[in-house]
């Protein structure tokens, strides 16, 4: 069905997904525990509810963490 080199890169890439996969799984063994909360913003006005401080710690953690392309 493929050529030699158009299997060479289905494997190629195939591999190269599969270790972003990995490499993502890895990174969400530190993500924040859902009891986690940020602080309110300080240049927001309004009070922020729980779930929104929650995502916005898992945001800044998400910050922090290395992209590969």
């Amino acid at each position: 069905m493929f050529g030699k080199q158009a299997m060479a890169t289905h494997v190629a890439e195939r591999n190269l997904i599969l270790e972003r996969l990995r490499d993502l799984h890895e990174s969400l063994a530190s993500r924040p525990p859902e009891n986690e909360f940020t602080e309110n913003p300080v240049a927001l006005k309004t009070q922020l509810m729980p779930h929104q401080l929650h995502a916005l710690a898992w945001l800044r953690w998400r910050e922090t963490q290395l992209v590969e392309y």
